[in-house]
């Protein structure tokens, strides 16, 4: 009986009408829970996907829903799929979760970038050194292919991103926005420099 008041209640609130939406929506802290989260997390778990019945899901098995928890499952929704639920309460559990998720950003916007697998994660101690690798990965991945003419004192070929960058804020020019065309060998930019002049080729 009281379960059907509850989804009765939840119904006029626009969420949709189950038991499992009861349960999770009951554990929600309503001293801490602002409108605009409300809103969101109805609008996610109204859509019939995937993504919904996970955080559905998340919901189901958390013991208590924080702020932190509620963060994850409306602003950094699209994290979730990739985490188990283990790490998803170890995480929004920490007093660290701002940097922990920062981190997760990060990562999950380089694999994204640099076409690489998310990892794993089986912790969030793991998250530092999973970076790290992340960043090794990357960087090697921002390594330019070999120049077609070979450089010589006068004539020094980019071979990566980052001198790429640094020589194009030097000159003030736009060949930092070339990068892909490098990696991609439709083009090679070289540096110049001869006796006091600079140029870029």
């Amino acid at each position: 009986m009281i379960l059907k008041k509850q989804r009765g209640i939840l119904s006029i609130s626009s969420f949709p009408r189950n038991d499992r939406i009861v349960k999770a929506v009951l554990k929600l802290n309503s001293i801490d829970l602002s409108i605009k989260t409300l809103i969101r997390l109805k609008q996610i778990l109204s859509d019939k996907s995937e993504l919904s019945d996970r955080i559905l899901n998340v919901l189901s098995f958390s013991d208590q829903v924080n702020n932190n928890l509620l963060n994850l499952l409306t602003e950094n929704k699209y994290l979730v799929p990739m985490l188990s639920n283990k790490m998803i309460f170890e995480m929004t559990e920490s007093k660290d979760y701002p940097k922990y998720i920062s981190i997760l950003r990060d990562i999950d916007e380089d694999c994204s970038l640099y076409k690489i697998k998310f990892p794993e994660i089986k912790s969030i101690i793991d998250l530092p050194n999973i970076k790290e690798k992340i960043n090794q990965k990357v960087q090697i991945m921002k390594q330019f292919p070999e120049p077609p003419i070979k450089g010589n004192s006068c004539v020094q070929p980019l071979t990566n991103e980052k001198k790429l960058i640094s020589w194009s804020k030097r000159q003030g020019n736009c060949i930092r926005y070339y990068a892909h065309n490098v990696q991609s060998g439709r083009v090679y930019l070289y540096k110049v420099i001869i006796d006091s002049e600079e140029a870029t080729l």
